[in-house]
């Protein structure tokens, strides 16, 4: 049985630094701690547009994201070329599952400030789920230029250059972003299903050994490793990887236990 899942979709780890919460509040919350400091500052500051920056901030952390909305606005109205605030509203739009919006606020980013690695990632992560691959890489190749130490951004790479198929790219990044990263337990299990895909046995086993030691609950590497030990024919092995696979919560892995006579 031959079975691969290297990629699925949503590559990229999109900065929504809270859930959407309560984002149907309102009237801007001016009750005690930080907020309240932050809604003072806006009232004494009714045009400084840091002020509108930092109270918006501190209300999409809390998942407020029509106040955060309303705040970045204003802090784009007050200083028109706040590129910060720009890449915030694109964020915000994200986690209200408004993709254009986002796209034209992340390029205001940098158009105000073309050294922000973050917009150009978040504009790859668009042209990304658009189906725009070789663009997307463009513009994290762009990040990349600018935070060349950034593990996310030669992983996030290098499962663009799978989708395109170019495989030995795609190892050189997983490689580096381990080198710079090696906790990284995605990017070990992504080049250990690569080398799966490839045949590499030995080297597939390692590495989702290794990202399972980093994430004792990490679903999809005891997926993969099931899949390696089942090409070899260690059908024990691949029994126990997707036994806990599917305890986990994969669908795929209960099918093919399933197949098995499980």
């Amino acid at each position: 049985m031959q079975y691969h899942r290297i990629l699925l979709t949503g590559i990229f780890a999109l900065t929504v630094l809270a859930g959407c919460g309560n984002n149907n509040a309102d009237a801007h919350d001016s009750g005690t701690g930080v907020l309240k400091g932050l809604t003072e500052n806006v009232i004494a500051n009714p045009a400084d547009a840091q002020a509108y920056y930092e109270r918006g901030l501190e209300y999409y952390k809390q998942g407020k994201l029509n106040l955060a909305l309303e705040d970045m606005n204003n802090a784009v109205k007050y200083r028109p070329d706040y590129a910060k605030a720009y890449l915030m509203l694109g964020n915000i739009y994200i986690a209200a599952g408004l993709d254009g919006d986002a796209y034209m606020n992340y390029t205001n980013a940098v158009k105000y400030d073309p050294s922000m690695d973050e917009a150009y990632f978040e504009i790859a992560n668009y042209l990304y789920l658009a189906g725009e691959l070789k663009p997307a890489v463009s513009n994290i190749n762009l990040a990349l230029a600018l935070a060349p130490q950034d593990p996310e951004y030669y992983y996030s790479r290098g499962m663009l250059y799978i989708n395109l198929k170019e495989y030995v790219p795609a190892l050189n990044d997983f490689n580096r972003a381990i080198v710079l990263k090696p906790d990284y337990a995605e990017a070990y299990r992504s080049r250990g299903a690569l080398y799966g895909a490839l045949k590499e046995h030995e080297q597939a086993l390692a590495d989702l050994t290794k990202a399972i030691s980093l994430d004792p609950e990490f679903t999809d590497a005891y997926f993969h490793r099931g899949m390696v030990y089942l090409e070899i024919g260690n059908k024990t092995l691949a029994r126990q990887d997707l036994s806990k696979a599917a305890a986990l919560g994969d669908k795929q892995a209960k099918e093919i236990l399933a197949e098995l006579g499980k």
